[in-house]
């Protein structure tokens, strides 16, 4: 079951932990179909989030499929994105694959920040610094 409006309620709740000067890149991956609540519920529902309350922003829509309702991504960019106004509302890939995510995230990587290099090791012992870049054993 897919509950959109309960995802960003939980998103909210972080959002009241962490300071209120940090910088802040979300990236929400879905289809766009909220089984649970439907899509003319869901956006009357998310009328009540708090939104992003003047954080400094960078929020992105990853759509997958064709049928990824565009509302929706318009919709929670105006509760949250307060970064870069050139950065789309959405970002889509129509087919999903390896190849379609791997480039979809490479069109999108000028949008991440990063506070400090994060380097994890998988079971192989290989490396991954960003998830769409080949491992690399050290």
């Amino acid at each position: 079951m897919t509950n959109i409006y309960q995802a960003f309620e939980v998103l909210e709740d972080i959002l009241m932990t962490l300071p209120e000067e940090s910088s802040i890149t979300i990236v929400f991956i879905s289809d766009g179909q909220d089984t649970v609540n439907g899509e003319d519920k869901l956006r009357n529902k998310m009328k009540s989030l708090r939104g992003g309350q003047g954080r400094d922003i960078t929020f992105l829509c990853l759509g997958i499929q064709s049928g990824f309702p565009t509302k929706i991504s318009m919709d929670i960019r105006e509760l949250y994105h307060t970064g870069d106004e050139k950065i789309p509302a959405l970002y889509l890939i129509e087919y999903a694959s390896e190849k379609a995510f791997f480039n979809k995230f490479e069109t999108m990587s000028n949008c991440f920040r990063a506070s400090s290099d994060v380097r994890c090791l998988n079971a192989k012992g290989s490396l991954k610094e960003y998830p769409w870049e080949q491992e690399v054993v050290p």
